[in-house]
């Protein structure tokens, strides 16, 4: 609905004179956007269909105007689209104002915002990152950050006991090491609001930036952004 939605208020922008014709479009194209942005959390993967419909649409437009292409129409193009980044920020906004309202703390997704993801990412760097196929944190690297940093060793006891529904013997595996980590931190009391949850997560990257900025911890250069850490994992030669 996003991608076509885009689509059709971009293009309607250019061959419509009738501000109405493709504001509605712009408008379900936004919502519909900042709606999905929400829900998902690999949302920035739509992101580059979205920018070939945004750069291509007004050159294949041009292309077939030729010398008839007029800057009103790039005008109400150029409108077009800062309504659907007007109503695509809108829920993202109204959400972020609720949570930091009800919550204190001003995030829509805890997975990929504030401090978890950024402790989640600079987990995975240690030891120079996973070489295990679908394992973004090895039993070597969180055995590492235990000796250095009291905030790992506060869910240690159980992150790593059988009683921990995620783990899988000797191993935490796939996208389960993104819960259990929030589990155990759940488990040692971190939740009791979201602020202590992300003042918990921010100590926990501290300490294990600090143990890799010491050199006590050989670590893998930081990833540009504190959110690719369940992508930085290199896969082995060959599945297990």
């Amino acid at each position: 609905l996003f991608v076509s939605a885009v689509f059709l208020a971009l293009h309607l922008a250019l061959t419509r004179r009738r501000w109405w014709s493709w504001a509605g479009a712009a408008i379900l194209a936004g919502a519909s956007g900042g709606v999905y942005w929400l829900c998902r959390e690999e949302g920035a993967t739509i992101l580059p269909g979205i920018a070939i419909i945004v750069i291509g649409t007004p050159l294949l437009w041009g292309r077939a105007r030729g010398q008839q292409a007029r800057l009103g129409a790039l005008g109400r193009y150029g409108c077009a689209l800062a309504l659907v980044g007007v109503t695509f920020a809108a829920p993202i906004v109204a959400v972020r104002a609720l949570n930091a309202q009800h919550y204190g703390v001003s995030i829509a997704t805890e997975t990929t915002e504030g401090s978890y993801p950024a402790a989640y990412a600079d987990w995975t760097r240690v030891g120079g990152a996973s070489t295990t196929h679908y394992v973004p944190i090895t039993t070597a690297q969180r055995l590492a950050v235990y000796r250095v940093s009291p905030a790992a060793r506060e869910i240690e006891t159980f992150l790593e006991q059988p009683a921990n529904p995620f783990y899988d013997p000797k191993r935490l595996t796939g996208a389960k090491t993104v819960w259990a980590i929030r589990d155990a931190a759940a488990h040692a009391g971190k939740y009791s609001s979201a602020a202590q949850a992300q003042a918990y997560f921010a100590r926990l990257d501290a300490e294990i930036n600090a143990g890799c900025d010491s050199g006590v911890l050989a670590c893998a250069p930081r990833p540009p952004s504190d959110r690719c850490g369940p992508r930085r994992a290199r896969p082995a030669s060959r599945p297990p």
